[in-house]
């Protein structure tokens, strides 16, 4: 199938994405799909594969698409709100963010020198006791969630909260970062860790 939801209203979209799943599973057939759109090939896929420029750059499940992308590319590809992105460097067993006071223990001594990191929203959590601070800058309101836009030194990182937060622009909050999950690629976009 190629992007056949593309054309329809979200309503529509959203229910004939569970049909088409439902059809897929029951007939048990394989069937190739094609699309532009992340939330459908992550919701809809056993298995993706990822284009760029007509080159595939990584093949696995959703899961592996999303926690361990293979490059800069597919990283900022899946997730919303996007992943965030930084230049860093290694030092002293240590990876330093960019003009920010962003820092992360270095996950091997392999590490080159120059990197990027990408971290994902949702492992940017608020802590009153949390090792690093910033100002909001921005909050989108969604409901269920709420996306906070923190400024930390010259960076602004996007953190995921559940539900509707009482944080407001202009507010000083104190947050961790789950390093364990922290995705580094060379200064390439290829994945290093």
């Amino acid at each position: 199938m190629d992007e056949p939801l593309s054309n329809l209203d979200a309503k529509l979209r959203e229910s004939l994405r569970v049909e088409l799943q439902h059809l897929q599973k029951t007939q048990g057939d394989t069937t190739l799909f094609v699309t532009h759109d992340q939330i459908e090939a992550l919701t809809m896929a056993d298995r993706i594969g990822v284009l760029n420029e007509g080159r595939l750059v990584q093949v696995g499940t959703p899961a592996d698409i999303y926690d361990r992308p293979a490059t800069t590319f597919v990283a900022t590809l899946v997730g919303t709100p996007r992943i965030n992105l930084f230049e860093a460097r290694r030092e002293n067993g240590a990876i330093f963010v960019e003009r920010s006071e962003l820092h992360l223990k270095a996950p091997g001594a392999t590490m080159p020198a120059k990197l990027m990191v990408g971290i994902r929203p949702e492992d940017v959590k608020l802590d009153p006791a949390g090792m690093f601070g910033g100002q909001v800058v921005l909050t989108e309101p969604l409901g269920v969630e709420t996306i906070l836009h923190i400024r930390s030194g010259e960076c602004t990182l996007l953190s995921l909260l559940p539900g509707i937060t009482t944080v407001r622009v202009n507010d000083t909050v104190r947050f961790n970062i789950l390093q364990e999950r922290v995705h580094c690629f060379d200064m390439d976009g290829k994945r290093i860790l």
